[in-house]
This record gives structure tokens, C-alpha cells and sequence, in this order.
């Protein structure tokens, strides 16, 4: 079984998005010793890539905006920028659209992958993934839930 990385995961940071800016939202760093994996095939669906389900939501409770821009991004001790590791998706109707229970079910589990770049994305305990939007609204944590796919995810002893 997969490590469990969501909105409530003791090894993740949540933040709030700069408007209309692209910023980290949630912040992955593995537990000293350790190093994530993050797979770009898993075995629900057809499509390559890892699933994220997410409910994306601002403070008055209503879905981000349609156009919100949603990628992951990684990174390296000294590195002052974050290197993007998937395709970046500029359309969320998916999140918008269907309860995590619907992302889920095989009919729509495709609609919701993130294509890496690369057949995986290791995380050492030194490293940083992020979850990064741009949106013109503000995400609301309070509101929010986003977790990756279990079966995407290994961790292991560094």
C-alpha cells in the first residue's frame, strides 16, 4: 500500500495562493531519512499519470474558477526557484463538476491525473513538492480537501 499524502498529511504544508499568481498551495516534504515516489502510472483508469481528487474551494465556500491553473512543482536545497515535475492543467471542471467520490470511480478516475514529466518523481527528505495553483480566487483550506492517489505514492528508507 502507498503513502497517504493529503490536505492532512503530517508531512504537508498548506498555504494560501497569491491571486492571480502562481504559489505553492501545498508543500510535500518527506520525513528525515525518507524519500518519496511519486508514480506516473498506477493501475485505476487507462490514461498516463498520477490521479489527484481534489474539492477546491474559496472562503465564501463556492469552487475555484474553472480557469484555475493547477501543476506540481519541486525543490532542491540552494534551488531558489521551483522546477515544474507535470504538465500543468488550466482547466479544473473535473474538481469542479464531480464529488472525490465520482473522481474516483473508474468512469472518471482519467479525468483527474496529473501527467508527470517522467516515469516518476522522487522526493528526498531535503527536497520540496509542491502543489501550486493560479486562480483569481484565494483557496480556503477550511473548505478544501486534495489528496493523491495511494497507489501513486511509495515511501522508503534514503
Amino acid at each position: 500500500m502507498g503513502r497517504n499524502i493529503n490536505h492532512n498529511s503530517d508531512i504537508v504544508e498548506l498555504q494560501e495562493n497569491t491571486p492571480d499568481d502562481l504559489t505553492p498551495i501545498m508543500t510535500i516534504v518527506p520525513s528525515e531519512g525518507t524519500l518519496i515516489q511519486i508514480a506516473n502510472r498506477v493501475p485505476q483508469g487507462d490514461a498516463v499519470g498520477l490521479p489527484i481528487y481534489a474539492d477546491l474551494r474559496d472562503s465564501n465556500g463556492d469552487p475555484l474558477p474553472v480557469d484555475t491553473t493547477f501543476v506540481l512543482t519541486a525543490a532542491q536545497p540552494g534551488d531558489p526557484r521551483r522546477t515544474p515535475v507535470s504538465l500543468a492543467e488550466d482547466n479544473i471542471s473535473t474538481y469542479i463538476n464531480k464529488s472525490i467520490s465520482e473522481q474516483q470511480s473508474t468512469d472518471h478516475v482519467d479525468a483527474t491525473k496529473i501527467e508527470l514529466r517522467g516515469k516518476a518523481v522522487n522526493v528526498r527528505d531535503v527536497d520540496e513538492l509542491a502543489v501550486e495553483i493560479e486562480s483569481s480566487e484565494t483557496i480556503d483550506w477550511l473548505n478544501s480537501k486534495l489528496y493523491f492517489e495511494r497507489s501513486g505514492v511509495r515511501e522508503r528508507q534514503r
